[in-house]
């Protein structure tokens, strides 16, 4: 090697060995060696992976689905609307939002009725607890409105109201109009009745005529197996009475204690009361014409105290108390005038009546010991007055048949035992009473005094009056009901 010159930098003479570059080359590798310290250089960095979402075809829904609080039904991913059969049972699914329908639902003038699972109800009955009515569902699914024949023959009838729920398809029970008629339905079963039926509150008896569909007979007359009836706009019947009063049912022959009855009857609202009264006429077979003569020739204004000398001649003009209950005996025990009499002063009815074998006394003791249990056909009796029992009530006070000295034979109502003159025995003689042509001209008392406590009875034996209509066992609602139809 050998030391050389040459010219460096700023033209001074430099000494050594001179090496070349080529300027390219060596700017490249500088920037290589410059970009790698640079990079180990700097702080490191970490870098989150990338995440990727893939969606997943959707699920065709099929069947019953529950959102937000109501039940839809999908076929295939579509929503059912409108009548749908699933399984063996019909439902509906609103045309508007697909909700499946629970209870009540009405299309065009047919109501249906869904059960809570949605379920079309078919021949049911429904009941309405808080209205307590009753509704039919047919076997069709439809509300039942108008007439229906049961299997058994019955029929019922359902209200029409197709725009008024409340009232639409109710179950008639009671008196219901249908049409231009009234007809009459028994409670909880609605089956329709005809013939004659009794209204337990007052006894005013009604009749559905069966020739006309079971209508309710009203605002005319009517006979009916040979008895004629007067019906009010109501239908409140009452025996039709001739001009005399009498009513047209007729005692019959047999000793009984409905004949008995019957027999007073004939006497009631048509006869006036006179003292001595009876007594010369106890044996003539039915009611005399003095009698009734005498009855419709007087004013409202009658008073017996102006016919009280016992002269024959008045004393065929009516009944006193004694003389009433005597004739109604005979007019029992004899078919013919002219027998026997069995009139005797008031009281010595029951030792008379006794004494012949024909029942016993009961005292007063022995009726308190009975809960004051008196029976149709029993006479009262003591030194002031006599009377019959026609029926007791269920609340012990009785309706009686008796001659009492304001208006003549007539029936009064007693109050209970206990004093309450507000009784049901009052009530049924308002009703009764109000029948004869008379009520409104004469003071008749249809509430009488406490007879119940008030004295002996005499009780006639069965094997004297016989008793098989069952008196024995009816109440006086009953007991009249059957002496007046």
């Amino acid at each position: 090697m050998h030391s050389t010159f040459y010219r460096g930098r700023k033209g001074r003479i430099m000494r050594g060995t001179r090496v070349k570059f080529r300027s390219g080359i060596f700017m490249i590798l500088l920037a290589v060696m410059l970009s790698v310290a640079a990079a180990l250089a700097a702080p490191s960095k970490t870098y989150a992976a990338a995440t990727i979402k893939t969606t997943k075809p959707a699920k065709v829904q099929n069947g019953f689905v529950y959102e937000g609080g109501a039940t839809y039904y999908y076929v295939d991913g579509k929503m059912v609307k409108g009548w749908r059969t699933i399984g063996s049972d019909r439902y509906y699914f609103s045309k508007t939002d697909g909700k499946m329908i629970k209870y009540w639902l009405k299309l065009d003038d047919a109501r249906y009725y869904f059960a809570a699972n949605g379920k079309l109800v078919k021949d049911k009955m429904l009941y309405d607890s808080k209205k307590r009515v009753y509704r039919y569902i047919t076997h069709t699914g439809r509300l039942k409105r108008g007439w229906q024949t049961l299997g058994n023959g019955h029929k019922r009838f359902f209200s029409t109201s197709v725009n008024n729920l409340s009232k639409d398809g109710i179950m008639a029970q009671g008196f219901v109009k249908a049409g231009s008629a009234t007809y009459y339905f028994q409670s909880k079963t609605g089956y329709q009745l005809t013939g004659w039926i009794t209204r337990k509150s007052d006894g005013a008896r009604f009749y559905l005529d069966p020739a006309n569909s079971g209508a309710l007979v009203v605002s005319t007359t009517k006979t009916i197996d040979g008895v004629t009836y007067v019906f009010d706009k109501k239908g409140v019947s009452t025996i039709q009475l001739s001009p005399a009063g009498t009513v047209t049912r007729m005692p019959g022959s047999a000793k009984t204690v409905r004949n008995y009855l019957l027999n007073g009857l004939q006497a009631c609202g048509r006869v006036l009361y006179i003292w001595g009264g009876g007594w010369t006429q106890s044996t003539v077979k039915g009611v005399p014409s003095s009698w009734t003569n005498w009855y419709n020739s007087q004013p409202g204004t009658y008073n017996y105290n102006n016919y009280r000398d016992l002269t024959t001649a008045n004393r065929v003009k009516g009944l006193d108390c004694s003389g009433f209950v005597g004739w109604t005996t005979y007019q029992t025990m004899q078919s013919t005038s002219g027998a026997t009499s069995y009139t005797v002063v008031s009281g010595s009815v029951g030792g008379s009546y006794a004494n012949r074998g024909f029942g016993t006394i009961i005292t007063q003791s022995q009726l308190r010991a009975d809960g004051y249990k008196l029976y149709p056909g029993d006479i009262g009796y003591d030194a002031g007055h006599v009377w019959m029992i026609v029926g007791q009530c269920k609340d012990k006070s009785c309706v009686v048949l008796h001659s009492i000295p304001q208006a003549g034979v007539q029936l009064s109502g007693t109050p209970t035992p206990a004093g309450n003159y507000d009784s049901q025995a009052v009530q049924l003689c308002n009703r009764y009473m109000s029948i004869y042509p008379g009520f409104t001209r004469f003071p008749y008392e249809t509430s009488c005094g406490n007879y119940v406590t008030r004295s002996n009875y005499f009780r006639w034996y069965r094997s004297t009056l016989a008793d098989p209509e069952g008196f024995m066992t009816k109440n006086a609602n009953q007991v009249l009901s059957s002496l007046f139809s």
